[in-house]
Parts: structure tokens; sequence; C-alpha cells
């Protein structure tokens, strides 16, 4: 059956918070939501069920009770809502706002419904768990000095995040350019080109 909301006037005390709730908020993000209401004069509406449940703006709820603010604009379904719609509804409406409780959402919340909602295995901690490590002293010196003694060697260039693939980019166009095999080739071909430029400016 599809839902219906409708925004009515509500009393700010009448309205519950569900303890189900898995978004939290720290204190100082608390505050700033307070300054927030206090210097626009108005704020987001809240969604809750037909009971006053609050699915979306416990904290709001919290900050205006505390600024005298006796009512609020709230959004409410044409049926009561199933738990997983509330689940649902709470989730999506604080998704990329504050902070959620992951060990409440691990225990309480559907996994594949909050994966579908596009939360990630590292967030909901899904990601299988690297073996443990024994550090080998004697393999680590042994693996070093093969390498010094080594003919590949590796040299690690460190770029910003935003030229990163512009980087590649570029490396891809002279790979294709130059006609090598691989960024190595076409990194070499870039310093012989520098180095001729170089030369040739320093003939003339």
């Amino acid at each position: 059956m599809n839902i219906e909301w409708k925004a009515e006037l509500r009393e700010v005390a009448d309205l519950n918070e569900w303890e189900e709730n898995p978004r939290t908020i720290s204190e100082e993000q608390f505050q700033s939501l307070k300054e927030s209401i206090k210097a626009r004069g108005f704020h987001d509406v809240v969604k809750i069920d037909t009971d006053g449940t609050i699915l979306s703006g416990t904290q709001r709820k919290r900050a205006l009770s505390e600024l005298g603010v006796a009512k609020v604009w709230a959004l409410v379904p044409s049926r009561p809502l199933t738990h997983e719609e509330r689940q649902q509804i709470v989730v999506e409406s604080n998704l990329h706002r504050g902070k959620f409780d992951f060990d409440m959402l691990g225990n309480m919340f559907n996994t594949d419904m909050l994966l579908d909602m596009g939360m990630s295995k590292f967030e909901l901690d899904l990601l299988p768990k690297p073996e443990k490590i024994e550090m080998d002293n004697e393999g680590l010196s042994k693996s070093m000095d093969s390498y010094l003694e080594g003919s590949i060697k590796q040299v690690v260039l460190f770029f910003k995040n935003a030229d990163f693939d512009d980087v590649l980019r570029r490396l891809d166009i002279v790979q294709t350019e130059t006609g090598t095999d691989n960024h190595t080739e076409a990194f070499l071909k870039l310093l012989e080109s520098w180095e001729a430029h170089i030369h040739e400016g320093t003939k003339a």
C-alpha cells in the first residue's frame, strides 16, 4: 500500500524519540545546529510516524525544546509504518548527515537493505578481516638485501588526489604516442625527451 505524506503542525513536546534510531551527533554538532536554527529563524521539517515517533529530526526536537520553540512542522504518513519502513526512512533521511551507531545498524537493521541504500561494506564492517602478520626480522632483512642487490628498483611519486587521475591520463597519452608497453617505459621516454630538449637548448 502506497504512503502519502502531509505536513502537520505538531507540539514539540508530543513528539517521541525512537529508541532504535542509530544516528548519533556530537555535542559540538548539536550546538552548531542550535546556532543555525537561531540564526536562520527556521528549521527543516521533521518526519514522524502516525503515533508521533520521530524518524528524522530527533536532534532538531531536542534543539527546539532547549530554544523554547513549542510547535514544529512534521511530515506524517497516511498510515502507520511497518518496522522495516521506519528503518528505511531513518537511514535514508540521515544517510549524508551526522554519524551512525554502526553496532546498532549491524545488530538491528537488515544488511541487504543498508547496502542497497548506499552504505558500504567497509562502513558496515563486512569486509574480511586481514590475517595478523608476524614480523620476520630476519626475512625482512634478507628481502631488503635482495631488493638492494636486484636489477629492478621502484620509484614512488606522490600526487594530490585532484592531480592523480590527470597524471595517469597524461601518461596513457605518452604511452600511446610513443608506442611503449607500460607507464614505466612512457616515463623513461619523458625523461629522454626532457634531456634532449635541455641538450639542444645548451647547444644553442
